[in-house]
């Protein structure tokens, strides 16, 4: 089994380099998006705007962000290149709701069960006895060395169920724009014992981005105390504002899809062309 898969890595830099109006223009539309999400974000966080702002925000901009993925992984699959909303892409945006569907039910389920173990684990060495504490209790406080070693197998384990089910679950937007129709479940056997390259290589075409993506963004924090990727977290620099925090995220939203998005799709699509089933022969 490969670890990574350097002709996709080499695709989706190439491909993506070269068809870099596409990702301009995707990127620019995306850039919106996330400064909406980035100022709703922030207002959230200072008590000067609603939750339900932030949602709608988020709701746009996991709208905005799908003609642009449909566009890259097209790219991908060797099929023309274009930035459209047409049913290709409505099709892709079911499969993504879809995806964050099984997302939140099965990662839920068991980071909640992680956090029950968490619990069992800082009860071990307490005194039934004793007089219970007054407030809110540090449950990690009361962990000993062994406790923080089941702990971070723990999260390793959750971490590694986490990969796995993603990795398994990218190949639903290649194989939907193929097959011009939603899969989702129907494709899962195809990234059988794949999940480590699918992620590896996406990691690795995405690389390059993300490092400049890094580099952006402890640049920003080091200058005016906001982080453009946690908006909420940085209002507090010196000189932080709505409009600050906004023209950062929009930034952060350019970089994050032209650099980091656009080349790990573009690799996904090429991954796929190799996972794909065999068509089967007319009766």
């Amino acid at each position: 089994m490969k670890l990574i898969d350097m002709s996709a890595v080499h695709t989706g830099l190439t491909r993506a380099a070269r068809h870099g109006r596409i990702a301009l223009v995707a990127a620019l539309i995306y850039a919106l998006a996330y400064a909406l999400e980035s100022l709703t974000a922030f207002r959230l966080a200072t008590g000067e705007g609603p939750l339900s702002h932030w949602l709608l925000a988020m709701l746009i901009g996991f709208v905005a962000i799908t003609p642009a993925l449909a566009a890259f992984v097209r790219i991908g699959l060797g099929q023309a290149a274009r930035l459209a909303a047409g049913d290709d892409e409505r099709r892709l945006l079911g499969v993504m709701a879809l995806i964050w569907v099984l997302l939140f039910t099965v990662l839920g389920t068991a980071g909640l069960a992680v956090m029950f173990m968490f619990t069992a684990l800082a009860v071990i060495n307490v005194d039934v006895n004793a007089q219970p504490p007054e407030g809110l209790v540090d449950i990690y406080a009361l962990f000993g060395a062994g406790e923080w070693v089941v702990a971070m197998v723990l999260l390793a384990a959750f971490a590694g169920f986490s990969l796995w089910f993603v990795s398994r679950l990218a190949i639903s937007l290649p194989a939907t724009l193929e097959s011009g129709r939603v899969r989702v479940l129907s494709i899962w056997p195809a990234s059988s014992g794949h999940w480590i390259e699918i992620s590896l290589t996406l990691l690795a075409a995405a690389a390059p981005g993300l490092l400049i993506l890094t580099g952006f963004n402890y640049l920003a924090a080091s200058l005016t105390g906001v982080w453009p990727g946690a908006p909420w977290a940085g209002g507090d620099g010196m000189g932080a504002s709505a409009i600050l925090v906004t023209l950062l995220g929009a930034l952060h939203g350019f970089l994050k899809i032209a650099l980091a998005a656009a080349p790990a799709c573009v690799a996904l699509g090429a991954l796929y062309l190799k996972y794909r089933p065999e068509p089967r022969p007319d009766a």
